[in-house]
């Protein structure tokens, strides 16, 4: 298992961010895959989408789940890994940061995502997917900036970790 955070302050209210967020953008932020369809159900959303892999189509459902400053997704079925699970959460940063950014409308996005290929080699295959685990959750940090404030956000808190700490040998960013 491999694990990827990124966090971002947005220049915008905590509200307008929450606003933005459903089960449809997580993914559609993301960049990978394109929503089918949501459909609600008691405990939350399925999500189905597809991402085309050269001339293959990939599908993919999402269990979705609204949790206290955000929402959770699990990999039901399909997909690129044999597990994935994420937290996008959307809270106040520290006064620091509003401090140091000039900004009282400043709110925190920190998505964590923790994935598997599973299998043979996975802990190879896993390594080498945590760079594009990382773009993606960037790039939905971004877009979700440039929807909420119209303009780009700066990623620059983030971490990644595998077998569940950051104890095997990573720096900061990943590297061996």
């Amino acid at each position: 298992m491999r694990q990827v955070d990124v966090t971002a302050d947005l220049r915008a209210p905590r509200e307008t961010v929450l606003d933005a967020l459903d089960p449809a953008a997580l993914v559609r932020l993301e960049g990978t895959y394109e929503v089918d369809s949501v459909h609600e159900t008691d405990d939350g959303w399925i999500v189905t989408a597809v991402a085309e892999a050269g001339s293959d189509r990939v599908p993919m459902t999402l269990s979705v789940d609204a949790v206290d400053d955000g929402y959770a997704y699990d990999l039901v079925d399909g997909g690129f890994f044999a597990e994935l699970h994420t937290t996008v959460l959307v809270t106040d940063p520290p006064a620091e940061a509003r401090q140091e950014a000039g900004d009282e409308d400043l709110t925190r996005v920190t998505i964590r995502s923790t994935f598997t290929f599973g299998g043979r080699l996975a802990r190879v295959k896993d390594w080498f997917a945590t760079s594009n685990r990382r773009t993606e959750l960037r790039r939905a940090i971004a877009r979700l900036g440039e929807e909420v404030a119209g303009e780009e956000s700066d990623t620059g808190n983030e971490s990644n970790t595998g077998e569940g700490s950051s104890t095997d040998d990573e720096d900061a960013s990943g590297g061996r």
